[in-house]
């Protein structure tokens, strides 16, 4: 990643495809949360054909203007970046530290900088414009998509990932290919494919 376009994100999804290219199978599925959401996208675009399916979930399109905190730590972070060519930290709060210790053990990172986060967010929102170029159009047809979101989630861009949902569904109409969409509850996690309960521990499946 780093300041700047988002090379690293861009790269590894190359490095994703080159991989299936050497290890061909007769099905194949792509998929992610999050970032990973926004890097299933980037992979399956950069190459449709050797992809049977793609799960989008939570796709980091953008972050939700009532993450203020986050927004700010940005702003602040390449605002000095850009003066003096560094970067400042970003934690994600408590909560973040909390979910990866006991009963929980939560994947993840709760520490990273203004560039990182830069660089994701400039990676995400490219690979959603990505959608409505050709290379979108050229992409439907030659695998299934499901998208799953959560409603009002409360990190991403909630209207961004609707708008990507009706151009793959406009796409879909002229394609044997199907696209499939669900919203879940208002209340779940962002990462809901890792809930975690306290006094319980993860919550996985919702």
């Amino acid at each position: 990643g780093g300041h700047g376009p988002p090379s690293g994100y861009r790269n590894f999804a190359r490095t994703l495809n080159s991989i299936r290219r050497e290890f061909p199978a007769t099905e194949a599925v792509v998929g992610g949360l999050s970032a990973g959401g926004s890097m299933a996208t980037a992979v399956w675009l950069g190459a449709p054909r050797r992809w049977t399916r793609v799960l989008i979930m939570n796709p980091a399109y953008g972050v939700d203007a009532g993450i203020q905190q986050v927004q700010l730590a940005v702003a602040k972070g390449l605002a000095i970046a850009s003066f003096y060519a560094a970067s400042i930290g970003v934690d994600w709060g408590l909560g973040c530290h909390y979910d990866r210790q006991a009963p929980c053990f939560r994947a993840g990172v709760c520490y990273t900088d203004t560039q990182q986060v830069s660089a994701m967010l400039d990676f995400g929102y490219q690979t959603w414009k990505r959608l409505f170029s050709k290379e979108g159009w050229r992409a439907m047809g030659l695998s299934e998509v499901q998208m799953v979101t959560t409603y009002r989630d409360e990190a991403i861009n909630d209207p961004r990932v609707e708008k990507a949902y009706h151009q793959l569904k406009k796409l879909s109409k002229y394609s044997p290919k199907s696209v499939h969409f669900c919203y879940l509850p208002h209340n779940a996690n962002h990462a809901w494919t890792n809930e975690c309960v306290p006094g319980v521990g993860q919550k996985n499946g919702r």
